[in-house]
């Protein structure tokens, strides 16, 4: 059941099925969830007496829902789990952090690797991403595994893409991270389906491509303080 409200006053409580597309918008830094009826997803007071209620709700709903492109549209579409024994949630990556939500992408958007927006996403269906959430309880992950957690946090936030167009001389040391383990794989025993390009959807709607030349150059640049 997903609480909603139009006024903070009266608030129903919808099955996922009757939600419909969900659109995320930001307010002076607050995320915010608007259904297609004009009502948005919120919790009543009783409930907001919670430490991290409103991050618990917008995790758990998402979860069950996938992504979809129209073109420079984008909503989440609440679905059947890819897995009958799944359970909304059960992909994210363990963090203290907030963390992107693993989810299935569909439309124009089907074959990327994240999406930049209001809710940081990655793509549940990327081979190199289901790789690195089969890792995430591994102690001692692989290269490839490591490179796919590393770039599952790189490739959805907006300010990793000032430094995936120009080759740049100095990257933030995360970054280097990445370049350096891509670097360390022998490319040559690695399936195509997990080697770049990784296409990210920009938040103007077009299509951002990480190369294997832009991961080398953030191997090769020194790193910023």
């Amino acid at each position: 059941m997903v609480p909603v409200t139009q006024d903070d006053k009266r608030y129903l409580w919808l099955k996922l099925e009757r939600v419909g597309r969900i659109r995320a918008t930001a307010n002076d830094g607050d995320k915010i969830l608007n259904l297609h009826d004009g009502s948005r997803v919120s919790a009543p007071p009783d409930l907001r007496k919670w430490d991290g209620w409103w991050y618990q709700i917008r995790s758990l709903l998402l979860s069950a829902c996938a992504l979809v492109g129209d073109g420079a549209n984008m909503h989440f579409v609440p679905r059947e789990p890819v897995d009958p024994d799944e359970s909304p949630g059960e992909l994210m990556m363990p963090s203290p952090f907030e963390r992107p939500l693993v989810l299935p992408y569909a439309g124009d958007i089907s074959t990327m690797f994240s999406s930049l927006m209001t809710i940081k996403t990655v793509n549940s269906q990327h081979p190199l991403v289901k790789l690195a959430v089969e890792s995430r309880f591994l102690e001692e992950p692989s290269n490839l595994q490591q490179l796919g957690r590393s770039l599952l946090w790189q490739l959805t936030d907006p300010q990793t893409i000032e430094f995936v167009r120009p080759k740049p001389k100095k990257v933030p040391v995360h970054l280097k991270f990445s370049g350096a383990l891509f670097c360390a794989m022998d490319w040559g025993e690695v399936a195509k389906e997990y080697a770049p390009p990784y296409y990210i959807r920009g938040q103007d709607g077009k299509p951002l491509e990480v190369t294997a030349e832009v991961l080398r150059s953030w191997a090769e640049a020194e790193t910023t303080m």
